[in-house]
């Protein structure tokens, strides 16, 4: 519960007109939450410069530490965030915002022209039909018909690389992002209006609870995560160290009766989260 929080016991002051330009560029939500707390420890304690490790902004954020580690570079190769000065010692490197927006990449240097990049700008097949992009529109892209329709595909492609690539480095399996049944579960998702952090939350918050499980370790996998029965569920709950701070939210989401399920030789995909 919040405590009641007022202006009285400290605030962080930002400029009106940095506020205005960050949503003007594309970031996505582990980015403004980096920016957030790089803001907090600086401004907020009226100074440009603050020794910020990742392994602080993950606490800060709850965010994966490999995955703060990621897109903290990104700001940096982009000039959002200035690295003032290296890590010496035990001491992290000092990091500072910088105010000067003229001099901000819209999009990460080393991936300027990347799948990625031009997915985050095109729609997906199936999308809000509202948004969909006028001729005009497409003129201007230079993509047409069977032209447009190819490079969805190869977006798609990026994407799936992107989150199975992901999935692999968090449980050290090989999954192959080209396999047909993995692919139609991630477009599957997407088509529902799921993100590509939806996903990655998905694999954090079950890494937390099976990572470490000799049994439950094996369904670490797409086939299980991103089914449609599962995924919505999956990003609802809570990461294993949530958990322990509330110990009634195992009961609630039925994970023991799952895990019993489990080491009952049953399927997990056979299991009545209804019951």
């Amino acid at each position: 519960m919040a405590k009641n929080p007022n202006l009285e016991d400290g605030f962080t002051q930002i400029a009106n007109e940095l506020m205005e330009q960050v949503p003007r560029f594309k970031f996505n939500g582990t980015h403004l939450r980096i920016i957030l707390v790089i803001w907090r420890y600086t401004y907020g304690f009226h100074r440009k410069k603050k020794d910020l490790s990742v392994s602080y902004i993950a606490e800060a954020t709850g965010i994966y530490k490999k995955q703060i580690e990621r897109e903290l570079n990104v700001l940096i190769d982009r000039k959002v965030v200035t690295v003032v000065s290296i890590a010496t010692g035990r001491r992290p490197r000092i990091l500072g915002f910088n105010k000067n927006y003229d001099e901000w990449e819209d999009v990460d240097p080393s991936k300027k022209g990347s799948q990625m990049d031009m997915f985050s700008t095109l729609e997906l097949e199936g999308s809000d039909p509202s948004k969909k992009r006028t001729q005009d529109d497409r003129s201007t892209l230079g993509l047409e018909g069977q032209e447009r329709n190819i490079l969805k595909k190869t977006l798609k492609k990026g994407i799936y690389a992107e989150i199975i690539g992901y999935l692999n480095e968090r449980t050290g399996k090989r999954f192959n992002h080209k396999v047909k049944n993995t692919q139609e579960l991630i477009n599957g998702r997407l088509n529902e209006g799921r993100t590509f952090e939806d996903f990655i939350q998905v694999i954090d918050t079950k890494c937390s609870h099976w990572l470490d499980d000799e049994k439950m370790n094996q369904y670490l996998r797409p086939d299980t995560l991103f089914r449609p029965s599962n995924f919505d569920r999956y990003l609802n709950q809570e990461t294993s160290a949530e958990q322990k701070r509330d110990p009634t939210l195992e009961s609630r989401d039925k994970e023991v009766a799952f895990q019993q399920w489990i080491q009952e030789g049953n399927d997990p995909d056979g299991f009545d989260w209804s019951r």
